[in-house]
């Protein structure tokens, strides 16, 4: 007898990130490098600081959260 054998269609996850750091050097290569990152990861946009990033992940729903990130305005985030 044999047997069929179904694969499910695998669906790619894409995890999306907002860039949050006060030197834009540092934002633009952590980009670059993501974006690279066969396609698995989607940059909402970028901020300077804490209250920038705040602002913009409520407009862009990012994933997650950035632990351990220390901020530039208020001291941590």
């Amino acid at each position: 007898m044999i047997e069929s054998c179904r694969h499910e269609e695998e669906v790619p996850t894409i995890t999306k990130v907002l860039l949050a750091n006060g030197h834009r050097l540092f934002r633009r290569g952590l980009e670059e490098m993501l974006s690279s990152s066969d396609g698995d990861v989607e940059v909402l946009g970028e901020a300077r600081d804490d209250e920038e990033a705040v602002k913009l992940a409520g407009e862009t729903k990012p994933e997650g959260d950035g632990a351990g990130c220390r901020g530039a305005v208020r001291g941590g985030a």
